[in-house]
């Protein structure tokens, strides 16, 4: 303990009253991060046993500050401001839950987990879970809908027809759930965003007619696109 810490750490920051405004949270940050890597530099130190090192805590402490600091070219401790963190669902914001992840969804934030229900809408029968899906927050709802299926149909539940909303489905998705599960997904398709769509005006998305069997598009007047190839989408969080 540096005779300091006890007056800068005995009570709540609030980083609305830090003075200085953005430089001065920057300043006290760094200084919070000195502060903290005083323990590892001791805890690697050639004379201290080599079993601290390998303590839970100490590996949460060691993985905060890779999430949230870096040494510059001079070797100097820097404080990673929002757009230098990692992605989210690399580092966790708190020591006590490292599973636990930021996450916004439109104008939701919140750090945690995503859950996701399955229940049944029989009419004149109650409704009843049949199946619970649990991630870290910054996975998609999409990306769990072939595991929901698989897990639905290991269990014996997989019903005829799987009614989610605009985030779960996708034409592959539909595809998929009917050719492996035998399931009918119903919900509605992310609507066509191109500039015809949303003029009203000239061929939109839907005004072609695909050939699946000979990897063509057909245009209202005729024209058969000449290419098919796959779309590749890069890898983002």
């Amino acid at each position: 303990m540096e005779p300091e810490w006890d007056k800068r750490y005995g009570r709540k920051v609030e980083i609305g009253k830090v003075p200085g405004g953005k430089a001065g949270v920057t300043a006290l940050a760094e200084t919070f991060g000195r502060d903290g890597q005083k323990l590892p530099t001791a805890l690697w130190a050639p004379d201290t046993p080599p079993r601290l090192r390998t303590l839970p805590q100490v590996e949460i402490l060691r993985k905060v500050w890779v999430h949230h600091y870096y040494w510059d070219t001079r070797g100097k401790l820097r404080w990673r401001d929002g757009h230098a963190l990692p992605p989210a669902s690399l580092r966790f914001d708190s020591p006590y839950d490292t599973d636990a992840h930021y996450c916004v969804k439109r104008d939701t934030a919140w750090s945690g987990y995503r859950t996701h229900f399955t229940e049944t809408c029989t009419e004149d029968l109650s409704e009843l879970v049949v199946h619970v899906a649990t991630t870290i927050a910054p996975v998609q709802d999409g990306e769990l809908t072939d595991q929901i299926h698989d897990g639905l149909a290991e269990a014996g539940f997989a019903p005829a027809e799987h009614v989610v909303d605009a985030a779960y489905i996708t034409p592959e998705r539909i595809e998929r759930a009917r050719r492996v599960h035998g399931i009918t997904l119903l919900g509605p398709l992310v609507p066509d965003h191109s500039r015809q769509a949303k003029a009203g005006h000239g061929f939109d998305k839907a005004s072609f007619t695909i050939d699946w069997s000979s990897h063509q598009a057909v245009c209202p007047r005729g024209q058969t696109s000449r290419t098919w190839k796959p779309l590749r989408i890069s890898d983002h969080d």
